[in-house]
């Protein structure tokens, strides 16, 4: 077995490089943020070790990364030789036991152990691992513990570190290239084309249990002199997982609007792709089908994503009911549309379906006064709440009514001390 090690002295995102590296061989293992191993040994036939080095280090250079690479026949060592730039124990340092103990870092049991274990050895004389070799096997186990011991049967080679497969993550990816002239840079015409490309990506969603809950879009268009910017890279995050092309596509209808109304496409299109860049569980059991409430839930998702994107990240939430009985402060933001508020049946009375911020108003005897406008009072009902509470904060003492008025909708009003009165909502 021969290990390469690709060591990173700064933390990166390890993953994206090990895809770099599977030109080389399939079995590849990671050490998060810092080391990318690579089992070379069986593909001799195809390149030597010499081979590989020097193609692994034009590789580092052409991405610009600064990274050692270190070659050994095990995962530790390979480690080893590409920190120190060898693997002879009498030129490395007591540190070195760190990853010959955990090379994949992993194991947070074992870390405290090995820091006590290499405090401990220098006040024997002990400076770097040749002279832990030399301890006798018989001493290990009574003077430094079974972690004592599980160094040196890996520092001799006794003990083979399990390999961890890593296995890169499945890019769902679909997209059109088009002969010349063939797709125009407009709206229509590429939502008649993403129709297509998202009814596969979602069949292939389906298959594996996920829903789609970002894309990323890719435009390329035609060269021309009219365009400077011909590759345009889109990122749509919805604001609800999606699991059906008809309603992200919607969506994604919203999304060009805005994008091409704000910078317009100059030229006609040449590729055309859509990948998903996130995704989350979804259930793939048969749907009920005695109630449509999944399809109700599915279309609730859909136009809520759809408002979110017309109107502005943030804008668009579920309010969910809370126990509090100052109106204003009686809802919260929730994420989730399936978590249930709080049962205020016969705690307060119904209130209207639409509130706003308290508004002062002018009242007199026969007409209510709305930003200056003249509303003719039909009806005034005695008091139907009151509300006096947060005294320690800022004091409350209101008086609810319903107001009916000329072509206008029912008026629910408040009156506080001083007779000022206020408008807090309106029913229907």
């Amino acid at each position: 077995m021969r290990v390469a090690c690709i060591w990173f002295p700064n933390p990166r995102d390890v993953a994206a490089f090990a895809e770099d590296c599977l030109r080389f061989t399939p079995q590849i293992c990671l050490r998060e943020e810092q080391a990318v191993f690579l089992e070379i040994g069986k593909c001799y036939r195809l390149y030597s070790e010499e081979a590989f080095l020097d193609r692994a280090r034009r590789l580092l250079e052409r991405l610009e990364i600064r990274a050692t690479v270190g070659v050994a026949g095990s995962i530790e060592w390979a480690l080893v030789a590409a920190k120190y730039g060898t693997i002879l124990p009498e030129h490395l340092p007591l540190e070195a036991l760190y990853d010959i103990a955990d090379p994949l870092c992993r194991d947070e049991k074992c870390i405290p152990f090995v820091k006590k274990l290499i405090h401990a050895l220098p006040d024997l004389g002990v400076q770097n691992l040749h002279a832990f070799q030399r301890i006798p096997r018989k001493e290990l186990a009574s003077r430094f513990g079974p972690v004592g011991l599980l160094c040196r049967q890996r520092l001799d080679g006794e003990l083979v570190f399990p390999w961890k497969a890593w296995i890169p993550p499945e890019v769902v990816e679909e997209g059109i290239t088009y002969m010349y002239a063939e797709c125009p840079g407009a709206i229509e015409p590429l939502l008649f084309e993403a129709k297509k490309i998202l009814d596969r990506i979602f069949v292939r969603l389906r298959a594996r249990g996920f829903k789609a809950a970002g894309i990323e879009i890719e435009i390329m268009c035609e060269k021309v002199s009219i365009n400077p910017e011909r590759l345009r890279n889109l990122k749509l995050d919805f604001l609800l997982p999606q699991g059906e092309a008809k309603g992200a596509l919607g969506i994604l209808r919203e999304f060009f609007g805005k994008e091409f109304d704000r910078r317009p496409l100059l030229s006609n299109v040449e590729k055309f792709f859509i990948r998903v860049s996130k995704t989350v569980p979804c259930d793939t059991t048969q749907k009920n089908l005695y109630h449509g409430r999944e399809e109700r839930m599915e279309a609730l998702g859909n136009l809520l994503s759809q408002l979110s994107q017309a109107h502005g990240k943030g804008s668009i939430f579920q309010a969910l009911t809370v126990e509090e009985r100052i109106p204003e402060h009686s809802w919260q933001k929730v994420a989730r549309l399936d978590t249930e508020g709080a049962n205020l049946r016969g705690k307060i009375p119904l209130r209207p379906t639409n509130l706003v911020k308290p508004q002062r108003i002018e009242v007199t005897e026969n007409h209510v006064y709305i930003k200056k406008k003249p509303f003719r009072v039909k009806s005034w009902s005695e008091s139907i709440e009151r509300i006096s509470a947060r005294w320690l904060d800022q004091l409350v003492d209101r008086t609810y009514f319903r107001v009916e008025v000329e072509n206008g909708p029912l008026l629910w009003i408040f009156c506080q001390e001083g007779n000022h009165y206020f408008l807090h909502g309106y029913y229907g």
